[in-house]
């Protein structure tokens, strides 16, 4: 009789790890696709955030070139403003050249 009784609870014992282990093996694959997801997604968003680091640094290249060519437009206007025109009346022509006094 006691050993029926411990059969009967051995086997009880082994259904239920049977039934644990099938639960474990179904959230272990539920878990392998979301890391796969996760790695996936991880994967794209490291690709963007490349794309943009790129982007960003062109477009730092591209405002300073134009920073430089603003500057030198600036400089290029202040040297012809620096200048003045001399009146007609304070120059004089000798041969081929005129020449402001």
């Amino acid at each position: 009789m006691q050993l029926r009784h411990s059969l009967s609870e051995v086997s009880r014992e082994r259904d239920q790890l049977l039934h644990q282990l099938s639960e474990s093996q179904t959230q272990e694959s539920h878990l392998k696709d979301t890391v796969q997801q996760l790695s996936a997604e991880c994967t794209r968003v490291h690709d963007e955030l490349e794309v943009s680091k790129k982007k960003i640094r062109d477009d730092e290249n591209a405002i300073t070139m134009l920073r430089a060519k603003v500057e030198e437009s600036r400089y290029a206007l202040a040297s012809h403003k620096v200048l003045p025109s001399v009146p007609e009346s304070l120059s004089y022509q000798t041969g081929c050249n005129e020449i402001a006094v």
